[in-house]
């Protein structure tokens, strides 16, 4: 069963200014009241474990934040995966959530010194051109996924 946002609450201590979670109520002889929850994945997200379930810690912000579940993928918009402050999180696609990385649309050439960039729309890969720098690639594939995705970057 899914942790509710009342048990939530109780459980937890939420510190706005740094997005981390600590625990109020002790859940498990293994925890203190006080500490940080959870421990940071080798993918470098934040998970704990409440009533032997284990969560996304910035699944647990959004419901004590939004008072509900996210309805599809949380997104870290800094692209950092442990800052769980809120206003860097925000409930996204699947898709979107995977146009707001980083590396996305832009490839080096194999050989030489350009660079070019691509966008996926449909599941069609959409060439945008070659470019002197990383830097203009990039460029090219937001103005791109500001007409495609309708996704802010």
């Amino acid at each position: 069963m899914m942790l509710t946002f009342e048990e939530a609450s109780r459980i937890f201590q939420y510190d706005e200014e740094t997005g981390k979670l600590y625990w109020k109520e002790r859940v498990h002889k293994r925890i203190r009241v006080g500490w940080e929850c959870g421990r940071l994945t080798s993918h470098g997200y934040r998970k704990l474990r409440v009533y032997n379930i284990e969560y996304y810690t910035h699944r647990v912000v959004w419901l004590l934040k939004t008072g509900e579940w996210p309805k599809n993928q949380i997104d870290h918009i800094n692209h950092t995966r442990d800052d769980n402050r809120f206003y860097n999180l925000r409930d996204v696609t699947c898709q979107q959530n995977v146009h707001n990385t980083s590396h996305v649309g832009v490839h080096k050439a194999r050989h030489g010194t350009t660079y070019s960039s691509t966008i996926m729309v449909n599941g069609d890969r959409i060439y945008l051109g070659n470019f002197p720098s990383a830097e203009i690639a990039k460029q090219a594939y937001k103005t791109a996924k500001e007409k495609y995705h309708a996704v802010h970057v």
